[in-house]
């Protein structure tokens, strides 16, 4: 018995406190810490206002590739061992499984980290996101949550053609704004200011970050409908 309470003195085990069942508590969030650079650190998530670190059982790039998107960054390069060096505190999460084209991290599985040491820290390294400097914006509806998308390019604001623009198009560009899920808007014809149309044939997977990320087949369309989206 000695021996036993002799060992868990230097071990660095941390046992969750103040998470019953993993509750949100509304929040989600997440940031790099310990890091050597501007896209890379050891990754931390918030659970009732308390920083933790995630455990790298299981720690893999589709989890790697969450985190990064969640910063709005590309890549996504799974770190484990506390390469970037160990946190304090809680560690909230363990064993995540990601499929990869989650938008947060907080979507996937995981379990409770009872039994993980701060020696196991995740962590990731990132890419800036090429395309980022795309912007885009929604008109004629709320101006909000849904409309008609146009996006920012080559000094002007021009619409996007709705030849076949789906759903995994209008959830990339509601990322893109800042939500989780996005639908195809049907634009009303003529409803609507006349606008250059500068994309065409617009086919995303459902997980880029960007617009400019995806599959593009013709740029500078000018006869068509506009494409639209209702984010949530």
């Amino acid at each position: 018995m000695f021996l036993f309470q002799l060992v868990v003195l230097f071990v660095d085990f941390t046992i969750l406190q103040g998470a019953p069942n993993m509750m949100h508590y509304g929040m989600e969030s997440v940031r790099l810490a310990g890091f050597d650079g501007p896209y890379r650190g050891r990754v931390e998530v918030l659970f009732g206002g308390q920083w933790g670190s995630i455990c790298d059982e299981g720690w893999d790039v589709n989890a790697a590739k969450v985190v990064c998107r969640m910063l709005s960054l590309s890549g996504g390069e799974p770190i484990t061992g506390a390469w970037f060096g160990k946190g304090d505190g809680a560690i909230w999460m363990s064993n995540v499984n990601c499929q990869g084209d989650e938008s947060s991290i907080y979507d996937c599985d995981y379990g409770e980290a009872n039994w993980c040491s701060h020696q196991q820290d995740a962590g990731v390294i990132c890419e800036k996101t090429v395309n980022a400097s795309m912007s885009i914006r929604l008109t004629t509806g709320d101006n909000r949550t849904y409309g008609r998308l146009e996006i920012y390019q080559k000094n002007k604001w021009s619409t996007v053609c709705d030849s076949l623009w789906d759903d995994l198009d209008a959830v990339v560009a509601c990322r893109m704004l800042g939500f989780k899920n996005g639908i195809v808007y049907k634009v009303r014809p003529g409803a609507t200011p006349p606008a250059p149309t500068l994309m065409d044939f617009i086919d995303c997977v459902g997980h880029e970050y960007s617009l400019a990320d995806c599959s593009v087949i013709n740029w500078e369309i000018h006869e068509c409908g506009d494409a639209g989206v209702r984010c949530s």
